[in-house]
């Protein structure tokens, strides 16, 4: 059976960190899925889904060759909330119709949903919708965060020298992939 690990995240922008996660990830299962959230839960604002899908095909494309095969970008929030009159769609959702799509393709699979330490913490945890199911059904698998690098601090770094591109491009080095930072300052991400 296919272990299937699934690791949601508003990926706004896409980090180093986040693709330390993937790759810890990819060294448990066979397949990890990412599903960019479209509306984070507590209404963080987010650039649109399309740019965050784009950059999430970078940092796709920067990991090594025999992971890239291993990891799949799958939309699923946009088919849910395209089916639905919900205005948010919950991890629960999100694994539910996963778990559907390898049911209907014949493929058995044992999911599992990714998740980093801070939302493993019980008063986080106990917050989403359906955790106790979700415990049961596709058993959390927490990650370590190993470096310690999150999108909030790129985008703070960009809004404080978006005035300065060269100094930029060199102070997001530490959190983003090349590719990234090349496709943020391509379309003046992040600056308001």
């Amino acid at each position: 059976m296919k272990q299937v690990g699934v690791l949601g995240a508003s990926f706004n922008p896409p980090t180093l960190g986040h693709k330390n996660v993937i790759l810890q990830s990819l060294d448990v299962f066979d397949l990890v899925i990412l599903v960019p959230s479209l509306k984070h839960p507590f209404n963080k604002k987010l650039v649109s889904s399309i740019h965050r899908v784009a950059m999430l095909k970078r940092c796709i494309d920067a990991l090594p060759e025999v992971y890239r095969a291993k990891t799949m970008l799958m939309n699923v929030e946009a088919m849910l909330l395209a089916n639905s009159q919900q205005q948010y769609i919950y991890t629960f959702d999100v694994l539910q119709k996963l778990q559907r799509y390898f049911e209907i393709i014949g493929e058995p699979v044992a999911l599992r949903f990714i998740m980093g330490p801070d939302n493993a913490q019980n008063s986080v945890w106990k917050k989403f919708y359906k955790h106790a199911e979700i415990d049961k059904r596709w058993p959390p698998f927490v990650v370590k965060e190993s470096i310690k690098v999150h999108s909030e601090q790129a985008r703070t770094l960009i809004k404080t020298l978006s005035h300065k591109p060269h100094e930029l491009k060199n102070a997001l080095k530490p959190f983003l992939e090349e590719s990234i930072i090349h496709y943020i300052l391509q379309n003046n991400l992040y600056v308001e």
